[in-house]
């Protein structure tokens, strides 16, 4: 069975906390069709939650009835469902109720207290109120608190329980006095101390022994965590090297490595530009309100294009030239990045992508919109006034002797030499003096 990362968006392939990929199913036809989660026991198992909270979540999300059936371990939900949709919205169920806000690890447990879900981390201490406006809490909530569902009780209702039992037993002790005698009584509790003592030290011996394999694993772990970075280090050096040897021999002159460029632009994708999924990507985005600035709406914005990205599996690029279609149209102005320059900012700081992948965007855009392309070197201005690009990346990344396979490339280069032949001579003054002008690009 193929195993996931909690949640799928991390690609670290020695991350320790896994999840089985989800497997659907079309079942029916016609107004009886319905989408079967096959494995859903076992996912549930892995986030440490009840498989009915992720049917139900489902069911909330896509607005559809949805049942889990205990007996024969089956989560339904009406409708035809793809794949990749299901397993992102439990993507998004991850982030809500499993992962801790802290530290984003899948360590917490969920708790009900005064009709509040809360939960608290195992991994970092923290503890707190979960999304308790989302549908899915008052499912939780009724549940937890149902009698047999598993919830936990209150401590009136514990005292009872207990008392009762205690009771329970006085009574038996008493009926088995009156109707055995005594001296039978003693014999079945001396029989019965002596099995108890014997299953504790038999459940001593098993600890003990549990800890010291539990010992020894962590021990074998580190010692492998070790060798593994040794080795990778020793692999940095003789990369190092390489590279040291490779220079001596070309000469004085630096070459930029365009294949590094080329594998970043094209390898970690298997959609282009122009594929059917980014155009109706950007269709989509355009119809998330982006109006707000605030850093709660730009996070909300945020999210739904993440979501739309876990959808179609396209890369951070391809995301950065989706949002740029999405809210500027056929054209880019120096007004609309200013106006929108959060949303950007956002984009391009989570996680934070390279000066190659943010022009990637940025060139693909004005080969799509060839009309508006002029406005390009006061938009790189803009960017590298905000801090967004570097000189020094802008620079290298324009240079002559650099060149990438991508579409657009040659021609935004073209356009933007001036912005960078002022940035050149600005950072040749800056060296010199602390005096510097800017850019003539009105005549561009």
């Amino acid at each position: 069975m193929a195993l996931l990362n909690i949640p799928s968006d991390i690609n670290d392939p020695s991350y320790r906390y896994k999840m089985p990929k989800v497997v659907t199913r079309i079942e029916g036809r016609g107004n009886g069709i319905k989408t079967n989660i096959v494995n859903m026991a076992d996912v549930a198992n892995a986030l440490k939650v009840p498989p009915s909270y992720t049917t139900k979540y489902l069911g909330c999300e896509l607005g559809a009835l949805s049942k889990w059936e205990d007996d024969a371990e089956k989560a339904i939900v009406n409708g035809a469902h793809e794949t990749n949709a299901v397993a992102a919205l439990i993507d998004k169920f991850i982030y809500k109720f499993v992962l801790c806000p802290k530290c984003k690890l899948p360590e917490t447990d969920m708790t009900v207290k005064k009709g509040i879900l809360m939960a608290g981390c195992k991994a970092c201490g923290w503890a707190g109120d979960l999304d308790n406006a989302h549908k899915l809490v008052k499912f939780i909530v009724q549940s937890y608190e149902a009698p047999g569902a598993g919830g936990k009780k209150d401590k009136a209702a514990r005292r009872a329980e207990k008392a009762a039992k205690a009771r329970a037993g006085n009574d038996d002790d008493s009926d088995a006095e009156s109707d055995d005698g005594s001296e039978e009584i003693k014999k079945k509790k001396e029989k019965k101390e002596k099995k108890e003592k014997g299953e504790k030290k038999e459940k001593k011996k098993k600890d003990k022994d549990g800890d010291d394999v539990e010992k020894k694993a962590k021990k074998e772990k580190k010692e492998k965590k070790e060798g593994k970075e040794k080795k990778e280090k020793k692999e940095k050096k003789e990369k190092k090297a390489k590279k040291a040897d490779a220079d001596s021999d070309s000469g004085s002159e630096k070459v930029v490595p365009k294949t590094k460029a080329s594998l970043e632009r094209g390898a970690d994708d298997d959609v282009n530009f122009d594929d059917e999924v980014i155009t109706d990507s950007v269709l989509r985005v355009r119809k998330i309100d982006s109006a707000k600035g605030s850093s709660s709406a730009i996070e909300k914005y945020f999210d739904e294009v993440r979501m739309i990205q876990l959808q179609q599996a396209f890369s951070a690029k391809l995301r950065l030239y989706v949002v740029l279609s999405g809210l500027f149209g056929d054209e880019i102005s120096v007004k609309g990045v200013k106006a929108k320059l959060a949303h950007i900012e956002k984009m391009v700081n989570t996680p934070k992508m390279s000066c190659t992948d943010i022009c990637f965007a940025f060139e693909v855009y004005y080969h799509v919109n060839a009309s508006s392309k002029k406005a390009y070197p006061h938009v790189l201005k803009e960017l590298y006034d905000e801090e967004v690009l570097s000189d020094k990346d802008l620079i290298q990344h324009y240079d002559p002797a650099h060149t990438v396979d991508t579409t657009g490339f040659e021609a935004a280069k073209e356009t933007a030499q001036p912005f960078i032949d002022w940035l050149k001579q600005d950072s040749d003054s800056d060296s010199g003096s602390e005096s510097g002008s800017d850019p003539d690009l009105d005549n561009i």
